[in-house]
C-alpha cells in the first residue's frame, strides 16, 4: 500500500490527513509526507513519532525515513 500526503500545510491538516489515512494502510504499507522541511508540516514530522505510535491499528513503532531534502517516508509496522 501505498499513501502520499500533500495536502494543507497546516499542522492540524496534516494530522487529520495521517490520521483518516495511515490506518488504511496494510503491514509495511508506505506513507510519503511532502514538505517535511516547509513551516507546520516540519514540526508534525518532528513530533510524527509521537503521533503514529497512537495512531489507531498501529501495535508498534513506524518506521521513518527522510528520503530526500522535503520528502519523508513513514512505514507502517504491526507487531
Amino acid at each position: 500500500d501505498l499513501i502520499i500526503l500533500d495536502g494543507d500545510h497546516t499542522f492540524a491538516a496534516i494530522k487529520q490527513d495521517f490520521a483518516a489515512y495511515f490506518p488504511m494502510l496494510r503491514d509495511r504499507g508506505a506513507c510519503f509526507i511532502h514538505d517535511v522541511d516547509w513551516g507546520e508540516v516540519s514540526v508534525y514530522w518532528q513530533k510524527a513519532r509521537d503521533l503514529t505510535e497512537s495512531a489507531p491499528g498501529m501495535n508498534g513503532a513506524p518506521i521513518r525515513y527522510r528520503v530526500m531534502p522535503n520528502l519523508g517516508l513513514v512505514i507502517k509496522t504491526v507487531l
